[in-house]
């Protein structure tokens, strides 16, 4: 399982917005086209393929059509699922972006927690319901989040210097999305003060296995 989701740094180039990312990606004989705009996400591929992805776009020479390869993106093989961040980046050739792969598979995360990823460069504090962690810069936790009823508050907070912690992010989820998912947190780049969070909640779980037969 594969999906993107294209998190907006905030850079401009001559006063113009990221651009778009549109690019096609194979799975076995199937073709998926890729376009993402700032702060939006795919739907969940099923790649078939190996354990490095191939972005391209087609160019046609004479009268055939090429494939001219853009960005390879490598995961770890032994991965069922892989989210990749995209980020802006115009230095980046030929695709001006970076893609950071995360392991996207349910299974991997404990049931009742929430897959944390502190990707500001700076340590921040987090909390949520009764259990709290602090992270250091591009760490991530598996917080418990079973002591959460209706309602899962959430807390963020940036290091202030030497003057103890700024609460930053104020937030919540309501039930029944508190299990197996996973939440990012990045700066917001319009606001040197602020945190941006995303969430995502329906990671891939394998099928449940199938009913037994009833008895005669």
């Amino acid at each position: 399982m594969v999906r993107f989701v294209f998190i907006a740094s905030g850079e401009f180039t001559k006063g113009l917005p990221e651009p778009d990312l549109d690019a096609l990606l194979a799975s076995g004989p199937t073709i998926h086209r890729l376009v993402l705009s700032p702060s939006a996400q795919s739907a969940t591929i099923a790649y078939k393929g190996p354990p490095a992805i191939t972005l391209f776009k087609e160019i046609t020479v004479g009268e055939k059509k090429e494939r001219q390869t853009l960005a390879t993106l490598a995961y770890p093989a032994a991965w069922r699922g892989v989210l990749f961040l995209v980020t802006y980046s115009p230095h980046q050739k030929p695709l001006p972006y970076v893609f950071t792969p995360l392991e996207f598979w349910g299974e991997s995360i404990p049931e009742k927690h929430i897959r944390f990823y502190n990707f500001c460069p700076y340590p921040i504090a987090v909390k949520m319901a009764d259990a709290s962690t602090t992270l250091a810069n591009f760490e991530r936790a598996d917080i418990n989040v079973s002591a959460a009823t209706d309602y899962l508050p959430i807390k963020i907070a940036k290091k202030n210097g030497d003057d103890g912690w700024k609460l930053v992010v104020k937030t919540g989820l309501p039930k029944p999305s508190h299990s197996r998912m996973i939440m990012l947190a990045y700066p917001n780049s319009r606001n040197s003060e602020g945190i941006n969070t995303l969430t995502i909640g329906d990671v891939p779980m394998p099928p449940p296995p199938p009913a037994a037969p009833a008895a005669r």
